[in-house]
């Protein structure tokens, strides 16, 4: 995960460190989430409140709603990275990972399966 924002619509921000990033618009999933709650934590222990303009439920609409200017979204990397108007946030505070477990029996895999688990495990995404 990390922050994004649309750089076409609001221009070249200046934001190095959470106390400048809480000074944005904020878009944060909802609170009952765990990147929530995971952002949240790294927030609060470094002793900033937030107070997001808005709360959403999926990657697909913080996306949008990035996309529109609408504010400075947390959002999954691999997604920031493949929208060319979007401009990712380098903070100095590391920003919690996601950890992914995939189980499945190999013997009912069909090729489409066995492509999706060889792009997850070299990183190709």
């Amino acid at each position: 995960y990390c922050f994004a924002y649309n750089k076409e619509i609001l221009g070249e921000l200046e934001i190095n460190n959470l106390e400048e990033l809480s000074k944005q618009p904020l878009l944060l999933p909802v609170k009952t989430t765990e990147q929530r709650k995971k952002i949240e934590e790294v927030l609060n222990n470094n002793g900033i409140t937030t107070d997001p303009i808005m709360e959403l439920e999926t990657n697909e609409t913080m996306l949008n709603y990035i996309k529109e200017g609408m504010g400075v979204g947390y959002i999954l990397k691999s997604i920031a990275k493949k929208n060319p108007e979007l401009q990712i946030v380098e903070l100095e505070t590391e920003l919690p990972s996601e950890i992914i477990t995939l189980v499945f029996n190999e013997t009912t895999l069909t090729s489409s399966s066995k492509e999706f688990i060889n792009m997850l495990t070299n990183n190709n995404y």
